[in-house]
């Protein structure tokens, strides 16, 4: 474990609950990594749940964007690394990187953080909240800050997801983590066999809460794809995702 102020990086061993049935990362899993790591490193800092629920404000995920290179295996070690990127008008960004213990490249991800103030549920821009993060402006981020979904035309395949236990998170809703799942369990089985989600883009627009129901329509075109998941009348976005697979070449299984 490294905790230095202005990067945060921990060795994560894949165990079976972190790959699918290909042996391989599983996205949600990669996310869920991402989640554990920004928590602590926001600890670190000063920023973690209890220091901002005594400010009576929380952190709210906007957007992810994950691309893979490489996808490890079943116990084989990633070192997870991560650092904030300097705020914007809106957005508090967060860069991560995935690597093999000898430095070669597995992947990268960016996010866009919020801060939700509690009382007036309004969203603080970072001018207004008077947080100290490190300077990181002299690190490269390793991706583009995630952009808005591009939806692709076709031909939907619809099905309803409904908010279960193994959904809902400390803050009652969905957690940002399982829609990365939702999106995986939406592509075929047989697509996935022999692909791997090389870029996962997720937008999240409303919370999903207990029980509540989602309409989610997922559209491919060759290797592209994109999926929305709305109320039963269309009226509410809850999330909007899109990506690309690429040619699963290994064939090592476990």
């Amino acid at each position: 474990m490294q905790t230095g102020r202005a990067e945060y990086s921990e060795h994560v061993l894949l165990r079976a609950g972190a790959v699918d049935f290909t042996g391989r990362w599983r996205p949600g899993a990669i996310l869920e990594s991402m989640q554990d790591l920004a928590t602590r490193h926001a600890e670190l800092l000063g920023f973690g749940r209890a220091a901002m629920l005594e400010r009576n404000v929380i952190w709210i995920l906007s957007r992810t964007h994950l691309r893979m290179q490489t996808y490890p295996m079943m116990d084989e070690e990633v070192v997870a690394h991560t650092w904030p990127g300097v705020p914007n008008r809106f957005f508090f960004p967060r860069h991560f990187l995935f690597t093999r213990p000898d430095g070669a490249a597995l992947g990268a991800a960016s996010s866009l953080w919020l801060v939700l103030e509690l009382g007036a549920r309004a969203i603080l821009p970072p001018s207004k909240c008077g947080f100290a993060f490190p300077d990181t402006s002299g690190l490269t981020p390793p991706l583009p800050a995630p952009e808005r979904v591009s939806r692709v035309e076709g031909e939907a395949a619809r099905g309803v997801r409904v908010a279960r236990y193994t959904d809902l998170d400390i803050n009652h809703h969905v957690n940002n983590t399982r829609y990365a799942d939702w999106v995986c369990d939406a592509l075929p089985l047989e697509v996935l066999r022999a692909h791997c989600v090389e870029n996962l883009l997720l937008n999240y627009a409303k919370e999903v809460l207990p029980g509540q129901a989602v309409h989610h329509s997922l559209v491919m075109d060759g290797e592209r794809f994109s999926m929305a998941g709305e109320s039963e009348d269309g009226a509410q976005t809850f999330f909007e995702a899109g990506g690309t697979l690429a040619p699963w070449h290994s064939d090592r299984r476990v």
